[in-house]
């Protein structure tokens, strides 16, 4: 606060009590009307603009109003003829307006503490963090402790190196992004729509009634390289076993591509754990990736083409069901929404490929796996392992009767 809390009187300057006296308001510590009195003219009483640290409020202006007219009324006649009034007539008509004041307007403060005019030091900024198309950044206005700078709002400014007109070998000059304009009562703020991989220079400035600061320190923030959105299809497939990497390129657009290496399922083929004629749980080793080409023509020409993506979310959808008819129904048991024939016809086509490929009895009793299209090495050996228990079951049986 720019000085000790006390009382004072101020005068009211109203050209209507010349000749009549001074009105004076007298003021308490926590600037609130206290009384409102009339006094010679001769008497030195300050003028409100001469208060040090304080200025006059808008409820002064407004008390100030009442003043002059309760004046008015009382020395003048509405034809504008002085009134043979006394000094006494006049206290005591502003000793009403002075009780009606403290009586509705008790705590209005008619003085405001005056703003400093020196100006304060620069915002200090940090980057918080910086993205592909977006800088977010914070700052604070450097001071003594619990000391309040009464902001009105703060700029933010971004500039960029403007390549576009640079002439061969010259540095670029910086080319301003636009001055954002804030509250002055935020800290933070962020910048949208920059372009990634760039060098970004910000600074940050506060306004005052009566100030404004120089531009803070400029930083230097270069935004990250804008990374290549991943195929959702390419990503979905990293979690396939190869059972469903088979099935998948049986009934997708992607074992047609012309020219396409076959080598990549040739090698698959020849790395399939078991072969069918040692095991029927395992894929026939010598089919070729030939064959698997011609079945997914073959397919298409019956249910027509079906996309990388559209293939890749229903072998997905397999894993949620326990054998091949309620994948394709849907979890129905007697309905066939016809909303749904087109999808039902795809996921048919899906395990059509896949009793090519694997046994068909996986299709109907594969209780080691997720669904009817998951057989992994693990669960192709505990299949076997269960094949075995029953065949040796069945002997012993045979053997007992």
């Amino acid at each position: 606060f720019p000085f000790d809390p006390m009382a004072f009187s101020v005068r009211v300057n109203l050209p209507e009590a010349e000749g009549v006296g001074l009105v004076v308001c007298d003021i308490d510590e926590l600037q609130r009307l206290e009384s409102i009195r009339v006094v010679g003219v001769s008497e030195d009483i300050p003028d409100p603009t001469a208060i040090d640290g304080l200025e006059p409020s808008s409820k002064w202006i407004e008390l100030c109003s009442g003043i002059s007219r309760c004046v008015a009324r009382t020395l003048r006649r509405p034809g504008g003829d002085v009134v043979e009034g006394t000094v006494d007539d006049l206290a005591a008509n502003l000793d009403k307006v002075s009780q009606m004041w403290i009586r509705t307007r008790s705590t209005a403060v008619l003085f405001d503490r005056s703003e400093s005019k020196e100006t304060p030091k620069s915002p200090v900024v940090k980057v918080e963090k910086a993205g592909t198309a977006a800088i977010e950044i914070s700052w604070y206005m450097p001071g003594k402790p619990g000391q309040e700078i009464p902001v009105q709002q703060f700029e933010v400014e971004a500039r960029a190196f403007n390549f576009a007109h640079a002439s061969a070998g010259e540095i670029p000059t910086l080319m301003s992004l636009g001055v954002n304009r804030v509250k002055g009562t935020d800290r933070r703020f962020t910048f949208q729509g920059l372009r990634p991989s760039r060098y970004h220079k910000i600074r940050v400035r506060a306004v005052g009634a009566h100030w404004t600061t120089d531009w803070s320190e400029e930083l230097s923030v270069k935004t990250t390289a804008q990374q290549r959105p991943q195929s959702a299809t390419r990503s979905a497939r990293r979690f396939f076993v190869e059972s469903e990497q088979l099935i998948h390129e049986a009934v997708s657009e992607l074992s047609r591509v012309p020219g396409r290496d076959s080598s990549r399922t040739a090698s698959r083929n020849s790395s399939r754990p078991v072969s069918r004629d040692t095991s029927a749980a395992s894929l026939a080793a010598d089919q070729s990736s030939d064959r698997a080409s011609l079945r997914a023509e073959l397919l298409d020409e019956a249910f027509g083409a079906q996309s990388k993506s559209q293939a890749t979310k229903n072998i997905l959808d397999a894993r949620g069901t326990k054998d091949w008819k309620e994948y394709v129904m849907f979890g129905n048991k007697y309905s066939r929404p016809a909303s749904q024939r087109d999808e039902r016809m795809q996921r048919f086509r899906t395990v059509l490929a896949a009793q090519d490929l694997y046994d068909p009895k996986y299709l109907s009793s594969n209780a080691f796996a997720m669904g009817p299209l998951y057989y992994d090495n693990k669960g192709l050996q505990e299949l076997e392992r269960r094949e075995r228990q029953e065949g040796l079951m069945v002997q012993a049986t045979g053997l007992a009767s």
